[in-house]
């Protein structure tokens, strides 16, 4: 089973998940949270990569204007 992060959660379906278990907010959902790490190294590095894409784009347009 894939675990979607919270944030990925639309507000009605917590609003439906919340009436269902008799939960007046989502804290229950943030506080068991789990991240795994590798994940986030992972998105780090993603990240970081189309960073260096994006500036090496942008410094190519520059110096060809």
């Amino acid at each position: 089973m894939n675990k979607i992060p919270l944030t990925e959660v639309s507000t009605e379906l917590l609003a439906e998940m919340r009436e269902r278990v008799g939960r007046k907010t989502e804290e229950v959902y943030r506080r068991y949270a789990i991240v795994d790490q590798a994940m986030i190294r992972e998105a780090a590095i993603t990240m970081n990569r189309g960073a260096k894409v994006r500036r090496t784009t942008a410094q190519r347009t520059a110096q060809s204007d």
